[in-house]
């Protein structure tokens, strides 16, 4: 399904799941995700009970339980980040609570919306600082799930990512679907194969995520 329209969205929304609520809680996720057919965004939204392995930085699993989905969950964003960012002392703690409300927005299919707060997030966070990889990455899914995908600007931000950590299998799944975006099906394999090198063989989540991605190319 991953060389249709939905079925890669749904590629991408695996990746981008696994990256924020960790591989236990994907399959979860992905369930959503398939149950919910044109709606994969706003559906992702409501698998809360995966956060339990979700990075430092992340929302408490408290807070993003309560989170709805679709328009109510951006409504309830703006809302909660408003006065923390009003507040932020600094640069960098404002930075990190709109890569936070980014990933949110992006969860209930604001895509836009996530867009802009990672763009100012990366202006703001100091260069190097390590949650700086990660919205390249958010902000690379972003772009990807556009109803008109600019994949070149999401391998601008993922290969920066892939820079400062080669090893990032999940990353070169994400550079891999925007490479066959642009019909480059031999940079897509040639990723698709590090990330197979690189991916433990006990890890079935994101084998699953490179088989579908061999899949697509073929």
């Amino acid at each position: 399904m991953w060389h249709t329209r939905q079925g890669y969205n749904y590629h991408v929304l695996k990746i981008f799941l696994c990256r924020i609520f960790g591989r236990s809680g994907v399959a979860a996720c992905t369930v959503a995700v398939f149950a919910c057919g044109a709606s994969a965004g706003r559906c992702a939204a409501s698998a809360n009970a995966s956060l339990n392995a979700a990075p430092p930085g992340a929302m408490s699993d408290a807070a993003a339980a309560a989170v709805p989905t679709g328009e109510r969950a951006t409504e309830v964003a703006a809302r909660f980040f408003d006065p923390l960012l009003a507040d932020a002392p600094n640069k960098t703690i404002r930075g990190t609570l709109l890569h936070q409300r980014g990933v949110l927005y992006l969860r209930s299919n604001d895509k836009l919306k996530a867009i802009r707060d990672f763009d100012e997030a990366l202006t703001l966070l100091p260069v190097g600082h390590e949650e700086s990889l990660d919205v390249l990455f958010h902000r690379a899914c972003a772009l990807l799930l556009l109803p008109k995908p600019d994949a070149r600007g999401a391998i601008k931000n993922i290969s920066a990512c892939l820079a400062a950590e080669p090893n990032d299998p999940e990353a070169l799944l994400v550079r891999a679907n925007a490479y066959r975006l642009l019909g480059r099906k031999d940079l897509a394999s040639a990723d698709i194969d590090r990330a197979e090198s690189l991916a433990p063989k006990s890890d079935t989540t994101i084998r699953a995520l490179i088989q579908s991605a061999r899949d697509g190319v073929r």
